[in-house]
């Protein structure tokens, strides 16, 4: 059962999600011309966003949003939707279903509620905070397990393989880190580590699935405006 931040979000990300499977049943078409697939994609990564930002503005009139990375400033400055509308882009451009529709409401500046919806897979994580984390209405609780035949690793490092405390086993460069964060809080996968600078905005809401799952975040920051380094693990 979905509480009431959540139910709002899913409702307008579920709203678009017919819209981004026939683009994405399009783009198919379009992959023998890389400029033509990327403005398509453009064209449908706005219409998803603003289609979202209308639905929830006639409920949430009163809070802010940032659509994309455009901000709209409304008398409530401590609730903010943040609409990412496609997060894993480039894997969407070029029809690989590794990819999602997501939605944040932070307050006082801090994730609270969050989704990310797969249409092509009919995958959905959601998470509340305190309210837990769910892969579609399945809730997320870790349980650890000994004497894995093998470990699957996300990572955006090419080197990670060869990295002295690295024992995976099979090492994938996903091209969203996001969902990264999402398969790992539902067990899917074992571990990732991110090397390079991640964007908050797309990840933020992510982070609240992991920790809402109990996993354990491992940072070495550089950059304190955010995250240099990231490695997560479970607990």
């Amino acid at each position: 059962m979905f509480t009431p931040a959540l139910k709002l979000l899913v409702t307008a990300v579920k709203k678009v999600s017919t819209k981004a499977i026939r683009d994405f049943n399009e783009l198919e078409h379009m992959q023998g011309n890389v400029s033509e697939a990327n403005n398509f994609a453009n064209v449908t990564q706005k219409l998803i966003q603003d289609t979202i930002y209308e639905d929830l503005h006639k409920f949430k009139s009163n809070y802010s949003f940032i659509v994309g990375d455009k901000l709209i400033q409304n008398k409530d400055e401590s609730n903010t939707i943040i609409i990412n509308g496609i997060v894993g882009f480039n894997n969407f451009v070029r029809t690989i279903p590794y990819f999602a529709i997501n939605v944040v409401l932070a307050r006082d500046f801090k994730p609270f509620a969050s989704v990310y919806y797969n249409p092509i897979t009919n995958e959905m994580f959601s998470a509340e905070q305190g309210f837990g984390a769910f892969y579609n209405k399945l809730k997320l609780r870790y349980h650890a397990t000994e004497n894995k035949p093998s470990t699957i690793s996300y990572t955006d490092y090419l080197g990670f393989a060869n990295l002295p405390h690295s024992d995976s086993h099979s090492v994938y460069i996903s091209g969203c880190k996001a969902l990264d964060l999402c398969y790992l809080s539902a067990n899917k996968i074992d571990s990732c580590y991110f090397k390079d600078n991640i964007s908050y905005a797309e990840t933020m809401g992510a982070l609240l699935i992991a920790q809402e799952s109990n996993l354990i975040l491992l940072y070495e920051e550089e950059n304190k405006q955010w995250i240099k380094n990231l490695s997560i693990k479970k607990i």
